[in-house]
């Protein structure tokens, strides 16, 4: 028997009517169920007097039943004595208190704050917790205020969070690929940067085995970091600037490898390629050629930044539309209209409105395959490379209502240079933040979220529609396209394939889509006429049943005709 509790918007199960809690070691007055006993102003400790125990230090937790669980919670003491607060950690389960699955490790920061970890959804008895080191190397000892487990609440319209994905890297920018692979990169080092060098580490995460591959991508001469990202019709990776900053690079999904593009005209560079007059251009992958677009001037989309124009040049918010116009709509607070036809024009578009529930800092949007919004990450006072402030707990925002759910907590700051990607299953990528250097606040992992629309009511997983079938692997705007599930389905809607740095996903969209014939499981669509719309390039077609639950997408491409 449990009680549940709520802390920081996320519920966690309260250990105090748990059946026991075991501890290698313990000083008198500090024993280990003071650690689950309810009461933030008692702690447990380990020994120090006589003698001190050494570490590393253990404490184990029987929940009686076997319990579904998807985290961890940690609240070190309380008092104002940091002495015990655990460092680096492992966390492992158990169905018997003899075979154990470790599912997830890391270091916990030196603060009384409260610490969350998310592993992939588990039903177990037994909790362990490893502490391997002191957090401020002050001793041999460990100590915990309360130690508590998430419930895996992904059928209460929550979703969970998966285990924490290491990488060889701190990721400042990635892209979702056709393949469902997800390519991430930093700079010429893995956990800084500063240039130019003429390279780029990158990380590949598979979904399908989990495996990460490594590769220092040198033939193109190019540091990317901090770069402009976009796909082009035939779902290449197009990275243009960065530290080299006058530089494209081009990656190929299909043949797994990295290219030269023609330089541009004008270097590009959020730290690097010189301050001001940073107007239009126009890259044709066609042909690989970049053309100036002398009436697409930058001077209307600065922000009043006070630090001056190396502060009011930022990521343009850009995103294409109808008649080769597009859309610029931040982060300035003046929105414009920019045509790329002959020498390109340009036409204000109003103020950005203010909202009482503005997005913090740095956070990242993700549009879901049921057309709501997922916005991750972030601070409420936006400082690069820190993670003060940060906000771990996402929000869920419905255009049906224009209301926001809070979601479960994820387990690492989001903050800056992270990103957030959604994923050919229907789950969402996020990880990154920091690239800087020795900083406390590198962030070289990532996390997966599980919307609430892959669970039943009772947590357990959701059965899946599954697309059999697709009648095209490329349809042309205002051509058809057929698909055929293994069972009825009310919904569907296609998400362009996204890329993401510094918060800017200029890639993403959503379009809902209704058939205009239906014969069994069998459904044909009519795909928009207009290729401002429809963008050209590499789509996922998600088929969704009566109650939500959405199919893997199937990846097929829109084509001019």
């Amino acid at each position: 028997m449990f009680l549940c509790t709520a802390i920081y918007g996320t519920s966690f199960i309260s250990l105090v009517l748990a059946a026991t809690i075991s501890v290698d070691s313990s000083q008198s007055g500090n024993e280990g169920s003071k650690g689950i006993d309810g009461n933030t102003a008692t702690f447990w400790h380990t020994r120090y007097t006589p003698t001190v125990a050494a570490l590393p230090h253990s404490a184990i937790i029987d929940l009686g039943v076997s319990t579904a669980i998807n985290g961890f919670a940690y609240r070190p003491r309380q008092d104002g004595n940091s002495n015990g607060n655990i460092g680096q950690y492992q966390i492992s389960l158990s169905p018997n208190n003899i075979t154990w699955s470790t599912v997830a490790t890391g270091t916990f920061s030196d603060d009384a704050s409260l610490k969350t970890v998310s592993f992939t959804s588990t039903s177990t008895r037994y909790i362990r917790i490893v502490a391997l080191t002191e957090a401020g190397n002050r001793g041999q000892w460990s100590s915990a205020s309360e130690l508590s487990v998430t419930p895996t609440n992904g059928g209460t319209g929550k979703g969970s969070w998966s285990s924490i994905i290491n990488l060889p890297l701190t990721p400042a920018a990635a892209f979702v690929m056709p393949n469902g692979k997800i390519l991430t990169f930093s700079s010429f080092a893995k956990d800084t940067f500063g240039g130019p060098h003429g390279y780029t580490l990158t990380a590949i995460y598979n979904p399908a085995d989990s495996t990460v591959s490594q590769l220092n991508v040198s033939n193109t001469g190019h540091d990317m970091f901090c770069p402009g990202m976009s796909f082009d019709p035939n779902g290449r990776a197009i990275i243009t600037g960065g530290d080299d900053a006058a530089k494209t690079s081009i990656y190929d999904y299909a043949t797994n490898t990295w290219s030269s593009g023609s330089n541009m005209k004008i270097s590009r560079g959020s730290w690097s390629g010189g301050n001001g007059g940073k107007n239009g251009e126009i890259y044709n992958s066609a042909s690989n050629s970049w053309t100036l677009l002398g009436g697409c001037p930058v001077l209307p989309m600065l922000t009043a930044d006070v630090g001056g124009i190396f502060r009011q040049d930022n990521h343009a918010w850009l995103f294409g539309w109808k008649n080769g116009y597009v859309f610029q709509g931040g982060p300035s607070k003046a929105m414009n209209w920019y045509g790329t036809t002959g020498g390109g024009s340009q036409i204000g578009a109003g103020l950005r409105a203010s909202d009482p529930d503005s997005m913090d800092g740095n956070a990242v949007i993700v549009v879901l395959p049921n057309g709501k919004v997922m916005i991750t990450g972030g601070q409420t006072f936006a400082v690069p490379f820190s993670d003060n402030t940060a906000i771990l707990i996402p929000e869920l925002w419905d255009p049906a209502t224009l209301a926001s759910i809070v979601l479960p907590a994820h387990a690492v700051a989001r903050t800056y240079h992270s990103f957030a990607l959604l994923m050919l299953d229907g789950r969402v990528f996020t990880g990154g933040g920091g690239l800087c250097g020795g900083c406390s606040t590198n962030h070289p992992n990532a996390e997966i979220y599980s919307p609430s629309y892959l669970f039943n009511a009772d947590g357990t997983t959701a059965t899946r529609p599954v697309i059999s079938s697709i009648s095209a692997s490329s349809v042309g705007v205002g051509n058809t396209i057929s698909i055929t599930t293994s069972s009825a389905v009310t919904s569907f809607s296609i998400v362009r394939f996204g890329s993401a740095t510094h918060t800017v996903n200029t890639d993403q969209r959503r379009i809902s889509l209704s058939p205009i014939n239906t014969v069994g499981t069998t459904y044909t669509f009519s795909i928009p006429d207009d290729s401002g719309v429809a963008l050209p390039g590499f789509w996922m077609f998600f088929a969704s049943n009566s109650a939500g639950v959405p199919s893997v997408a199937k990846a097929f491409q829109i084509t001019v005709s």
